[in-house]
């Protein structure tokens, strides 16, 4: 069984509801980890070139994803039984996703979380 360890942004509303809705759990060995708990790990990440917040990092087997990389993999480790799964999945699938969806979805990430009162950037 895969390990897959998904970091994410629990102050983050959009973040923590797609850690919610992942159904890997049936076929993997998942952690889903927040973040701003997990700085060493971060700080790990940050070392080998990746920034937690340039979106939600993920680890497979020792493998490295981020942000669209990471969305597109977990696509395609679950099942589509859900219609959310299947809404998120054609937005996945879109192709400018990595270049056009995924960066909006950030900028729409940080203005949510500074409407809110909280930082958006993961201080490391």
């Amino acid at each position: 069984m895969k390990q897959i360890s998904l970091y994410y942004d629990d102050e983050c509303p959009f973040c923590k509801e797609y850690s919610k809705y992942i159904e890997l759990r049936k076929k993997y060995d998942v952690q889903v980890l927040n973040a701003r708990e997990s700085i060493e790990k971060i700080k790990t990440f940050r070392e080998k070139g990746f920034d937690i917040n340039d979106g939600m990092i993920v680890e497979v087997d020792g493998d490295i994803y981020q942000g669209a990389d990471a969305a597109k993999l977990l696509d395609e480790c679950i099942s589509k039984d859900k219609i959310i799964d299947k809404v998120i999945s054609f937005f996945v699938k879109i192709p400018g996703f990595k270049q056009v969806i995924y960066p909006v979805v950030l900028v729409v990430r940080r203005i949510v979380l500074k409407i809110s009162g909280r930082d958006p950037d993961i201080k490391y």
